[in-house]
């Protein structure tokens, strides 16, 4: 399948959900081996959301969100300052 794309097309069709699973792009891109077996783990573990959230109301920031991204691989977390 992978055969007639482009490095750059995989890497779309795969963060867009549509026709690559980890194992495929990993084969494509055997660096990111490393990143596939270990991100997930880690994103688990990371407090940085929680502990970002804290400190801005800490620091008196209000209107204080978060959210989740590419399937919890990544976040925003917005405040603003008065």
């Amino acid at each position: 399948m992978a055969a007639n794309l482009s490095k750059l097309e995989v890497v779309q069709r795969f963060f867009s959900g549509t026709g690559f699973s980890y194992d495929q792009v990993a084969t494509i891109f055997p660096e990111w081996r490393t990143v596939f077996n270990e991100l997930p783990d880690f994103l688990r573990q990371t407090t940085w959301v929680s502990d970002s959230l804290a400190i801005m109301k800490e620091n008196g920031f209000s209107d204080i969100t978060s959210k989740s991204l590419t399937f919890g691989s990544s976040a925003i977390a917005t405040a603003r300052k008065t």
